[in-house]
């Protein structure tokens, strides 16, 4: 993308909820999406002092459906060509940094939470 282009982008994006110039840089379209998650988050948090930590639970199938996966994805197909990947570009070029943990209790019957 040409220089000028992502500085007027990033211009005009000022003030928004999240760093544009961040997710302007990921390739990962499911990196984009878990970034714009991950930023709308945080800012949530910040609005409550008592959720500072960063830590939030998501049930698998309700991340799929935020990311906009296809349905045939497995979850080993989630952890292959989304979350790692995901991980490895956010981890490695943004102004943040996340990991993740299986969950196995707590939830619905049926649901798996990361």
């Amino acid at each position: 993308m040409d220089d000028d282009l992502k500085r007027m982008i990033v211009e005009s994006r000022r003030g928004a909820y999240y760093s544009i110039r961040y997710a302007i840089n990921l390739s990962n379209k499911y990196a984009k999406r878990l970034y714009y998650l991950f930023q709308d988050r945080k800012n949530w948090n910040l609005k409550n002092p008592d959720l500072e930590t960063g830590v939030f639970t998501i049930a698998i199938e309700e991340l799929l459906r935020m990311l906009d996966c296809p349905k045939s994805y497995k979850y080993t197909d989630f952890k292959r060509y989304v979350i790692k990947p995901s991980m490895e570009q956010i981890n490695g070029s943004t102004d943040i940094y996340f990991e993740y943990e299986e969950n196995r209790g707590k939830l619905k019957s049926g649901q798996k939470g990361y």
